[in-house]
């Protein structure tokens, strides 16, 4: 169980945003700097990010059930997650710029270290920041020189870099919103993502229903589907967080 937590925390750490509009006849071909701009513009300038999330992962010869995340993230400052199991806690999380501690209720074991050291364990070449773009759904810096671009009357795709991965990101031709992405590391590791159902949540349209499709060395294939409710941005939110005296710690991202 806790090993699916951990990896139900660490697939947050993908999701993304993306809004669309209704198609027309024929899609217009746009110039690199359209793109370069519409990117540029697609982040939340944000202070606070809250939002409820559904998850279910799939993954071949195991079940995992379903769980429901509450995620909570103050720009720069903290992350805090808690995980519930039929209206049950069974795991909470904060992460900060130097550290992190999450706690398992029904184990009644605790795991604590620098940041640093729970991002290298799970390779993530991430820094804090950039896990939190990601949370909320914004883009890192991305490598516009020399991007290659191809268009047709379903999507735009650009292949570029992001964070120092090679990324395909997939616009939608008509609105040049970011519909979803393909990632992939120097091991050929991936993360496929796709967004769907779009809800306007203060003057954006945000994607409540995603799908990442994840492959890699340490978890082999995995589906993660997400949907996101209760959004809010910039509205101030309480972070609890404390370690019952009597749990153990342990290390299980070792």
């Amino acid at each position: 169980m806790i090993k699916h937590l951990t990896f139900l925390t660490l697939s947050l750490l993908l999701l993304s945003i993306g809004c669309k509009s209704k198609k027309k006849v024929d899609a217009p071909t746009r110039s690199i700097e359209d793109i370069k701009i519409a990117l540029e513009n697609h982040n939340i300038d944000y202070q606070w990010f809250t939002a409820k999330a559904k998850i279910k992962v799939t993954k071949p010869g195991e079940f995992i059930p379903s769980a429901t995340a509450f995620l909570r993230v103050q720009r720069d400052s903290a992350i805090w997650m808690v995980f519930k199991k039929l209206n049950i806690e069974v795991a909470r999380a904060l992460i900060k710029p130097d550290s992190f501690c999450i706690v398992y209720r029904f184990d009644r074991v605790y795991e604590k270290a620098s940041t640093s050291e729970l991002f290298d364990a799970y390779q993530l070449d991430l820094n804090f920041r950039e896990v939190q773009d990601y949370l909320i759904g914004n883009i890192p810096d991305i490598v516009t020189d020399n991007m290659e671009v191809r268009q047709n009357q379903k999507e735009i795709i650009c292949q570029t870099e992001i964070d120092r991965f090679l990324t395909y990101l997939r616009l939608d031709p008509y609105t040049l919103q970011l519909d979803g992405f393909d990632i992939f590391n120097q091991k050929n590791e991936s993360v496929v993502g796709r967004f769907e159902k779009f809800k306007e949540v203060d003057g954006q349209l945000l994607s409540m229903d995603r799908e990442f499709i994840i492959d890699s060395e340490e978890i082999g294939k995995s589906k993660a589907k997400i949907n996101l409710s209760d959004v809010k941005i910039n509205q101030p939110a309480t972070m609890r967080f404390s370690i019952p005296s009597h749990y153990e710690q342990i290390k299980y991202y070792r």
